[in-house]
């Protein structure tokens, strides 16, 4: 017997997303997803006996499950959907995972795949590239760029703006991030630290969930200099940085810039956690 495949709710990525797995041979019905008719009269509808789920990446706490206006109680969850069902999401709350586990729900946050987290690393650092060249009034090439934080975004976002000719720093914490930054020919700072001041830098960019920079800091910046907030909120700059400088809030980049390359991501990395290592479809 052939089972579907509910994309529920999500952002530009997830029409996309629904699209591929159709070009895969699944049968897919949405609800709640931009871009897509309902396939349910309500949310509660949609996922009564369906067997394989894919949530939005943001909006199941460990009370409600949130899409489109409408919510469902968490605890419910178990006894709307079929048996041994497949539950991805971006991030499931480690407690409601854990008691969906318990009885026979089979989750994945595909924010704790490594591979999934890597591709979208670089989706999301070539859409901060595309902005970054919208909000600033010159060209990358020369441009002088600070990065914040080297994890995956910060690796990418820092080679793909040096191979556009801008002059990278990158804040770190570490010293074995500082050699490792020597070794890449990178220049490097003491994150929140700063020790050759911030008056020179065109384009100012965080990837650190964390606060970094001071109120005072910011003011020492030129007036032309971009801020870009790539991480999650509440990020890591002064909740007042908008009114000192040109601010670019870049949260949730894949499904703005790249709907679609981000979109087929979703899709192939749902089916390989939730359904080929996962609960298999029959």
């Amino acid at each position: 017997m052939e089972q579907t495949i509910w994309v529920i709710g999500g952002d530009g990525r997830y029409k996309y997303a629904a699209g591929h797995l159709e070009k895969q041979g699944f049968a897919v019905k949405c609800w709640g997803v931009p871009g897509r008719e309902n396939d349910a009269p309500s949310l509660c509808a949609a996922l009564e006996g369906a067997s394989h789920v894919l949530l939005p990446m943001k909006g199941l706490s460990e009370e409600l499950l949130s899409v489109g206006g409408e919510t469902v109680e968490a605890a419910l969850i178990p006894y709307l959907l079929a048996q041994h069902a497949s539950l991805g999401a971006g991030q499931l709350p480690s407690e409601l995972e854990s008691w969906l586990q318990s009885r026979g729900v089979y989750c994945v946050s595909l924010l704790e795949q490594e591979d999934y987290l890597l591709k979208n690393a670089y989706v999301t650092a070539e859409g901060a590239v595309m902005l970054a060249l919208e909000y600033l009034e010159r060209t990358l090439r020369g441009a002088k760029v600070l990065v914040i934080g080297w994890g995956r975004i910060g690796k990418y976002l820092s080679e793909l703006l040096r191979r556009l000719g801008a002059q990278v720093t990158v804040a770190v914490r570490r010293q074995e991030q500082e050699a490792a930054l020597s070794l890449e020919g990178l220049s490097f700072e003491r994150t929140g630290v700063y020790g050759r001041g911030l008056g020179d830098y065109d384009l100012i960019c965080n990837t650190v969930p964390g606060q970094i920079m001071t109120e005072q800091q910011v003011k020492e910046t030129g007036e032309d200099c971009v801020f870009m907030e790539l991480a999650s909120m509440p990020g890591g700059f002064p909740d007042n940085t908008a009114r000192l400088r040109k601010l670019c809030l870049a949260g949730g980049l894949p499904g703005k810039t790249a709907p679609k390359t981000a979109g087929i991501l979703l899709a192939e990395s749902f089916v390989t956690y939730a359904l080929r290592e996962g609960r298999m479809l029959e």
